[in-house]
């Protein structure tokens, strides 16, 4: 039953959207890879129309776990068909398992949220420090913004700032709620 858990979860957004995300925000909506395999030309109207409809100049993305899909044909056709309606792509936990270099490359996303494996420790981490730097030098290039997932420590955060990193999550910037403060712009934290 995840694809009906994961519609109950869209709903339960929807509902509190329209009143609790402040106009110009983002709004990051999660989907389950059984989902993915299931959209194609007939659904994918009524499956962007179950994401939550916002306030002006707001912006609802969806992630899409970076294993879920590795057919670059579908990810072009997908990137158009949420572009054609307003609804950015986040590559989510990006660097989990294997990177998807060649998806990134043919098919740029919006956003790019770092997994919080190469977050977590970064600052004491040269290894991690440099493959971030990478991933941030080349999303750059790419006209992609990088979100660092899973900061826990205010050096963490400052390490992924200076690496490049546009955006943080995680519990060092808040936890879960219905507020928008789990994610926040690098240039809002002092460091």
């Amino acid at each position: 039953m995840t694809v009906e858990l994961s519609h109950a979860f869209r709903r339960a957004a929807a509902r509190h959207a329209a009143s609790d995300v402040p106009g110009g925000a983002m709004m990051f909506c999660n989907i389950h890879p059984d989902e993915i395999s299931r959209l194609g030309p007939d659904n994918v109207a009524e499956f962007i129309h179950s994401l939550p409809r916002l306030r002006d100049a707001s912006k609802v993305v969806l992630e899409v776990h970076e294993d879920a899909v590795a057919d670059i044909k579908f990810l072009h056709w997908l990137r158009k068909e949420l572009a054609d309606r307003g609804v950015g792509l986040a590559y989510d936990d990006f660097g989990a398992g294997q990177a998807r270099l060649a998806e990134l490359a043919e098919v740029p996303p919006d956003f790019v949220k770092l997994d919080m494996q190469l977050v977590q420790g970064i600052d004491k981490s040269p290894g991690l420090a440099d493959t971030v730097n990478a991933l941030c030098e080349l999303c750059s290039k790419l006209g992609v913004a990088v979100v660092a997932e899973g900061i826990e420590t205010l050096s963490e955060m400052q390490v992924c700032k200076a690496l490049g990193c546009n955006y943080g999550q995680g519990f060092f910037i808040g936890h879960p709620e219905f507020t928008p403060t789990n994610i926040v712009s690098t240039e809002t934290i002092a460091g």
